[in-house]
């Protein structure tokens, strides 16, 4: 699923959605591996639903997520500005995992999502 949008997609009748949409379509397409990730400016729209998906979400990691998640979430909140009032950016998670990992695991592709590069290698 790239920027298109199939007719049952909830955001299918919304203009502001598709157009913002779009515009991530855009920034991935013209991303080349190998150069810097684009930073985004987020819409203050935007950034109140991230504060109350984190919030809420912050709520829950403890009792609802993994012993593994639990114990590196602090790691992304102290070094990729996971916290309200703040979209973590992709070049900040791309650059604190390369120091964990041999490879370069994330970039930017077209949707709202990241992938896993497979031929990436494994984990020191």
């Amino acid at each position: 699923m790239g920027a298109e949008l199939s007719s049952d997609h909830p955001g299918f009748t919304d203009p502001v959605y598709r157009e913002r949409r779009a515009q991530f379509a855009d920034i991935a397409i013209k991303y080349r591996y190998g150069e810097p990730i684009p930073r985004v400016e987020y819409t203050e729209n935007e950034i109140n639903t991230w504060n109350e998906i984190f919030t809420q979400l912050s709520t829950l990691f403890p009792t609802h997520a993994c012993r593994e998640f639990n114990r590196n979430f602090p790691l992304l909140v102290e070094n990729c500005g996971y916290r309200v009032g703040n979209i973590p950016q992709l070049a900040d998670v791309s650059n604190f995992l390369k120091g964990w990992f041999t490879f370069h695991c994330v970039r930017s592709v077209v949707g709202l999502f990241v992938v896993q590069i497979p031929e990436c290698g494994i984990p020191r």
